[in-house]
């Protein structure tokens, strides 16, 4: 799926760069050649941007603005139309890979809602129907042993782990293998697993040293249930999640500090009460994370159009399509198709 991506990418690429022929003509019926020098005073398409108030005008806040100021910076004074174009062309193309980006996620999470909105239903509808039996609420968490030990920081630590929540005390987190199990009873008041990393230096003077905290992670709860898919929250057993966090050594004498990561197993354990409590919690998740997304979409595509007003005449942008020369429609694929594959 990643190799298809990047070969859709690459032909959306080729098909932007190929759109510089539109610019050209819009330039040309201007007198500018591509070769021509583009500045103040021959920068035409400034004078046509519709400003929302003087403020933004004396801020030189709009994008197109923006982006012929940086052109100019980037150029030395040597800014060419040529030149000016590709960054137009550049810059609408990341808004525009960011939409599809978007609008994908927004599909597939309708999805997720979809799959948790109808078991909710049915839970609440037939719970006859739905053979969850009465069990403890529980969050087994273990850390891949593999991963552990080929972070650079265990060059110069000997590393284990802690968890807890508000109301548990701090316990050890074992390597998956073992026949030990870190445990922390879940109920609706918790929103955050505390995991601290502790460590031991290897070349140290005084054998007796104790483990010192190297760094502090708060892991929100519904992230952990975000790592869920959707559908098996269906099953009596919930099969585990993998979640890769993040840390730094923080201590006040760190001897690694770059970044490492450390890869932990997320076992849940629900009783039915308490998994409706996490369904309705991630429908109400998931809903609002829609809003977010769609909200990115629209202001991404107010950018474009914000790029495009001097050439509207010639060129129009559609939503998760592309450039095209106005008119030309025919011309346009289906974004399912591009979603699809995205």
């Amino acid at each position: 799926m990643e190799e298809l991506r990047e070969t859709f990418k690459a032909k959306q690429e080729f098909e932007f760069d190929h759109k510089r022929e539109l610019f050209y003509q819009v330039f040309g019926n201007r007198h500018q050649q591509p070769s021509n020098v583009l500045d103040d005073s021959n920068a035409w398409f400034l004078n046509e941007i519709p400003y929302m108030d003087k403020q933004q005008q004396d801020n030189n806040a709009h994008v197109l603005v923006q982006i012929f100021n940086q052109s100019k910076a980037a150029s030395y004074g040597e800014l060419t139309v040529d030149g000016f174009i590709s960054d137009l062309i550049e810059s609408i193309k990341q808004l525009h890979f960011q939409i599809c980006e978007r609008d994908l996620n927004v599909v597939n999470i309708r999805k997720s809602i979809e799959i948790l909105e109808e078991f909710y239903e049915q839970f609440t509808n037939q719970p006859e129907s739905i053979n969850i039996p009465d069990k403890e609420n529980a969050l087994y968490i273990s850390y891949v042993k593999e991963k552990n030990f080929s972070s650079d920081i265990a060059k110069f630590y000997k590393i284990k782990y802690k968890a807890a929540t508000i109301h548990q005390n701090f316990s050890s987190i074992y390597a998956e293998d073992d026949n030990h199990l870190c445990n922390l009873v879940l109920n609706g008041s918790i929103d955050v697993v505390f995991i601290h990393v502790l460590g031991k230096k290897l070349q140290s003077a005084n054998p007796s040293e104790n483990y010192n905290i190297l760094s502090k992670i708060e892991l929100p709860i519904l992230e952990v249930f975000t790592s869920i898919k959707p559908k098996y929250f269906k099953l009596d057993v919930m099969p585990p999640s993998y979640l890769i966090l993040p840390y730094k050594d923080q201590s006040n004498d760190a001897v690694y500090k770059s970044e490492n990561n450390v890869e932990m197993k997320f076992e849940v354990k629900l009783n039915k009460e308490e998994r409706l409590k996490v369904i309705k919690k991630l429908i109400d998740y998931y809903k609002n994370l829609v809003i977010d997304l769609e909200h990115g979409i629209k202001k991404r595509l107010t950018l474009i159009d914000e790029i495009l007003f001097p050439f509207r005449q010639l060129i129009v942008y559609e939503k998760a399509k592309g450039l095209f020369q106005k008119g030309k429609g025919e011309q346009r694929r289906s974004c399912d198709n591009i979603c699809k594959i995205f």
